[in-house]
C-alpha cells in the first residue's frame, strides 16, 4: 500500500578466492574498496564491528563501500539463501574448530611504553618478544589503544602464536606452537589462498614486549657479517666480561643479524637514541598497502601505510626508515633511473612510478606499499604540508622525513 523506494547497492567485484563469507556462513552484502583504498582493488572483506552473528558486522572503512554479490562478479560464491534470523555465536573461551574470519584490524599507535605492533614476519624475526599469558596481552592491547571486547583466546590453528588482534576488538593469545603453517584459514584473506602462514599482517597484527634499549661498549660498530643490526645481546650486571658490553649474538646462521642466541647474564636489546655506541639508523617496514596508479601526482595529501621488509641494504644501495639520507651518512638519489634501480637491488617491486611532485613526501627516492616508487625534486616537500592524520606522530602535517611508512632508497 505504501512501497519504500531504496537505493541499491553496487555489485561487489572482489579479489580472487573471496569465500563471502562472515563466521562460517555466506553473506550477501559485504564491504568493497574503492580505487584509494590502502589493500587495492578488487578487495572485500565481510565487515568490522563487535557484532559475534554470522554476518552481523556491517562496518566498512575508510575508502570502502557496503556492496552486494551479483552473477557476474569478478568472485563467484556458493549460492546465498541466508536465515531469516541467524542463531547467534556465542562468546565463549573454546576455539572454534573452523578457521577464524578475518578483516583488517584498525591501526592504533604502533607503540607505547613497553610494548609494539608488528604487522609482518612475527614479533622474534622483527626484534621482539612475545607476550606469553593472557594478562600480558590484554595490558598490551590496552597500552596500544585497541579495545578490549573479547578475548583473550587460544587455540587456533590458523592464528598466528602469541597475543594478536583482529577488528581492533578481539583478543586471542595462542600457545606456542599452536599454529600450523597451511592450516585451513579463509580464503578472501589476500597472498594467502586458504593456507596459513602462521604469520602477524594487517590483518592479525600481533602485539609484542619491546625490548630494553642497548647500553654497549665504547666503539662497538653493531655488525654482523658486515650488516649493521637493530637489537643485539647485552651484558647485564652479572656478566663476566662486565657491563656496559655487547654482541650481534650467538648461533650457527650465517646470514646477517641472523644469529639471535644470548648467553648467560644477556638479555636481548635493541639500538635507540641515547645509547652510548651510536648506528647508522635503522628499522625494519612492516606490511603493503597500495594507492591509486596514475602518474599524475594528487594534489591531496598521499596516503601512506607501512611498506613491506626487504633487504636493508645491497651492493651500493641502503634502506633508510628516519631522517633523511643525509642525516643517515649516505648521498640522495636524483634520477627516476638510479631510483628505480635502487628499489630492483633492494627487493623491492616496480609496478608503479618513480613519480613526484608530492608536497607531503620526502624528497628524493622513496617506496610504499613495496612496489610503488617516489622520486620527489629537491624541495619539493613541504614541512606542515597535510598528510593522513592517522600516520602516527605527525598530527596530519607531514615532516619530510623517511620513515617505515615510506622508507628512503638512498646511495
Amino acid at each position: 500500500y505504501q512501497p519504500c523506494l531504496c537505493e541499491d547497492l553496487p555489485i561487489c567485484q572482489c579479489h580472487d578466492s573471496y569465500d563471502w563469507k562472515s563466521f562460517g556462513q555466506t553473506c550477501s552484502t559485504h564491504c568493497m574498496a574503492t580505487a584509494r583504498h590502502q589493500y587495492g582493488v578488487p578487495y572485500c572483506h565481510p565487515g568490522a564491528g563487535s557484532s559475534s552473528e554470522p554476518c552481523g558486522r556491517k562496518d566498512c572503512g575508510p575508502s570502502e563501500v557496503r556492496c552486494r554479490y551479483s552473477n557476474g562478479t569478478s568472485s563467484s560464491p556458493p549460492t546465498i539463501a541466508p536465515s531469516p534470523s541467524p542463531s547467534p555465536i556465542p562468546r565463549s573461551p573454546i576455539p572454534s574448530p573452523s578457521p577464524s574470519p578475518r578483516s583488517p584490524s584498525p591501526r592504533p599507535s604502533p607503540s607505547a611504553e613497553g610494548y609494539v605492533v608488528v604487522t609482518s614476519g612475527t614479533c622474534q624475526s622483527a626484534g621482539y618478544k612475545p607476550l606469553k599469558t593472557a594478562t600480558e596481552c590484554r595490558a598490551a592491547a590496552l597500552a596500544l589503544g585497541y579495545k578490549d571486547d573479547w578475548g583473550p583466546h587460544g587455540g587456533y590453528d590458523d592464528v598466528v602464536d602469541g597475543c594478536s588482534v583482529r577488528f581492533g576488538t578481539d583478543l586471542f593469545q595462542n600457545p606456542v606452537g599452536q599454529c600450523r603453517i597451511g592450516a585451513n584459514t579463509p580464503s578472501w584473506i589476500p597472498l594467502l589462498n586458504g593456507k596459513t602462514d602462521c604469520q602477524c599482517s594487517v590483518y592479525q597484527p600481533c602485539l609484542c614486549e619491546d625490548l630494553p634499549i642497548c647500553q654497549c661498549h665504547d666503539s662497538y660498530d653493531w655488525k654482523s657479517f658486515g650488516q649493521t643490526c637493530s637489537t643485539h645481546c647485552m651484558a647485564t650486571a652479572r656478566h663476566q666480561y662486565g657491563v656496559p658490553y655487547c654482541h650481534p649474538g650467538a648461533g650457527s646462521s650465517s646470514e646477517p643479524c641472523g644469529r639471535k642466541d644470548c648467553g648467560p647474564s644477556e638479555v636481548r636489546c635493541r639500538y635507540s637514541n641515547g645509547t652510548s655506541s651510536s648506528p647508522p639508523t635503522i628499522a625494519p617496514s612492516p606490511s603493503p598497502s597500495p594507492i591509486p596508479r596514475s602518474p599524475i601526482p594528487s594534489p591531496s595529501p598521499s596516503p601512506r601505510s607501512p611498506s613491506p621488509r626487504p633487504s636493508p641494504s645491497a651492493e651500493g644501495y641502503v634502506v633508510v626508515t628516519s631522517g633523511t639520507c643525509q642525516s643517515a651518512g649516505y648521498k640522495p638519489l636524483k634520477t627516476a633511473t638510479e631510483c628505480r634501480a635502487a628499489a630492483l637491488a633492494l627487493g623491492y617491486k616496480d609496478d608503479w612510478g618513480p613519480h613526484g611532485g608530492y608536497d607531503d613526501v620526502v624528497d628524493g627516492c622513496s617506496v610504499r606499499f613495496g612496489t610503488d616508487l617516489f622520486q620527489n625534486p629537491v624541495g619539493q616537500c613541504r614541512i606542515g604540508a597535510n598528510t593522513p592524520s592517522w600516520i602516527p606522530l605527525l598530527n596530519g602535517k607531514t615532516d619530510c622525513q623517511c620513515s617505515v611508512y615510506q622508507p628512503c632508497l638512498c646511495e
